[in-house]
């Protein structure tokens, strides 16, 4: 399996772990921790996405090397991918909202949970809330996300086949090849 491939498949893991918090577990247990859980997978379900796609274009030589750092990636991705295939924006947004969401809790001086929101309280005192219906709003970003990447690579590399077997009829309308003809000769 290639890079891309693996990291497309990361990034459905991630995601069904997402939905399955978001979805299920969360409106039994009515546990605003677990809206920390969701917004972590669906984090690494878009970076996994989006990383999935650039390494696709590595691999077929439209763009150089990235590092694997989250801001390279991203501005590689907005500058060579986003255009190319008409990604829109707000998914970059979503995913620098999840990570501000992710530092900001793991930065925090406090959390805790009231009205089922989570409740972070910064160093200086800011706080943010991360209710319900935020998340879920980030699942369908997430969600659609990663149905666009795996499309976008899908349809290229179905468009790479129809390529490679369009030179291949060309090639046997040309006529036999040398070796083909040394075969034809030694059998008459």
């Amino acid at each position: 399996m290639e890079k891309f491939q693996e990291l497309l498949q990361h990034s459905k893991d991630k995601l069904e772990i997402a939905e399955q918090v978001v979805m299920q577990t969360f409106p039994m247990t009515k546990d605003p921790k677990l809206l920390m859980n969701a917004s972590d997978n669906m984090f690494l379900s878009m970076t996994y996405g989006m990383g999935a796609l650039l390494h696709f274009e590595a691999k077929n030589q439209r763009i150089e090397g990235f590092e694997d750092k989250f801001e390279d990636k991203t501005n590689a991705f907005e500058k060579h991918c986003m255009p190319r295939y008409g990604i829109k924006p707000e998914y970059i947004t979503v995913m620098r909202s999840l990570k501000d969401i992710i530092v900001e809790h793991h930065k925090s001086s406090m959390v805790f949970s009231k009205n089922e929101q989570l409740v972070i309280c910064g160093e200086d005192y800011k706080i943010r809330k991360l209710g319900y219906e935020e998340i879920k709003r980030y699942l369908y970003y997430a969600g659609s996300f990663h149905t666009a990447m795996s499309q976008i690579i899908m349809n290229e590399m179905h468009k790479a086949e129809e390529s490679k077997e369009e030179q291949k009829s060309e090639n046997g309308k040309k006529g036999p090849n040398i070796i083909q003809k040394l075969f034809m000769n030694k059998r008459l």
